[in-house]
């Protein structure tokens, strides 16, 4: 049997993501942000050899003028050929990989099986919609699943800030590197979210929302984690981190969202740690 779906034959192996949620939940706050971390990193590393290929950062949305915006692809299609990108090197060797071959593999498969002409819950995607894809999942998130059966994300691009598409990642054409002149090791990548969670192939606010900080009173998606304070997220550079938004300025956090305000050493700013655990002693 032969098929693309995570959780199903995929050639003569089987990833086995039903179990995840019952493996993770023996893990404790240190070791859940771990493998955040390490699934953000290896999405941004994806994006930097997406980039290396194509000439620019892949867009969080598949641009189809065909389509209305809510039948539209997510830009996480676009990472899953790239599943098996290193981090970078150091002192001559080469960097570690951040998903192991059965993963990659399974990655490349699914993307294969994409009709990427068509809406993402045309029947020619829905296998694919259904295929869980452990890189777009973080610990301590539920479910996995919709109640429809879709395969979840736990991550969103992060267009920008306050409703503006000025971060790293828009809805209409890939960003370069030269295009983020505050740096990229100032600006943000990618966010956990656990509201509103939606399919990870699915364009729209499950995978791809503007920063807004808590203190900003609005009705718009932003992003968020099971964890009191903050969030992981993950810079352009591949730094990912637990942030601390309610201990972060207004205008630094917001800062953060975007590609080219200049605002450099931002992260000297904000009150960031290596997991939740750090700064928090609960949820």
């Amino acid at each position: 049997m032969h098929t693309s779906a995570f959780g199903q034959l995929i050639g003569d192996t089987a990833v086995e993501t039903e179990s995840l949620p019952a493996e993770w939940a023996q893990l404790d706050e240190e070791e859940m942000g771990e493998i955040t971390r390490n699934h953000l990193r290896g999405l941004v590393r994806a994006m930097h050899k997406y980039h290396d290929e194509k000439g620019s950062l892949p867009p969080a949305v598949i641009p189809n003028e065909e389509l209305p915006p809510e039948k539209r692809l997510s830009g996480f299609v676009l990472l899953l050929p790239y599943l098996d990108a290193r981090d970078f090197s150091s002192g001559g060797e080469l960097g570690n990989r951040f998903f192991d071959d059965e993963i990659a593999r399974a990655a490349k498969t699914l993307y294969d099986s994409i009709d990427r002409s068509k809406a993402w819950d045309d029947p020619a995607n829905l296998e694919a919609a259904r295929s869980v894809v452990p890189a777009f999942l973080a610990p301590g998130i539920k479910p996995i699943r919709s109640e429809d059966g879709y395969a979840l994300a736990h991550f969103a691009f992060v267009r920008g800030a306050l409703g503006k598409d000025n971060g790293a990642f828009t809805n209409a054409a890939g960003i370069t590197i030269k295009d983020i002149t505050d740096g990229t090791d100032s600006t943000l990548a990618l966010g956990q979210v656990d509201t509103a969670l939606g399919p990870w192939i699915a364009a729209g606010p499950a995978t791809s929302r503007h920063v807004y900080h808590p203190s900003v009173e609005n009705d718009a998606l932003s992003f968020g984690g099971p964890y009191k304070g903050g969030a992981y997220f993950v810079n352009v550079d591949s730094f990912a981190y637990f942030l601390n938004t309610l201990k972060t300025k207004p205008e630094d956090y917001h800062a953060l969202a975007t590609r080219s305000g200049r605002e450099i050493n931002l992260m000297s700013k904000v009150s960031r740690s290596t997991t939740a655990r750090e700064q928090n002693t609960d949820r």
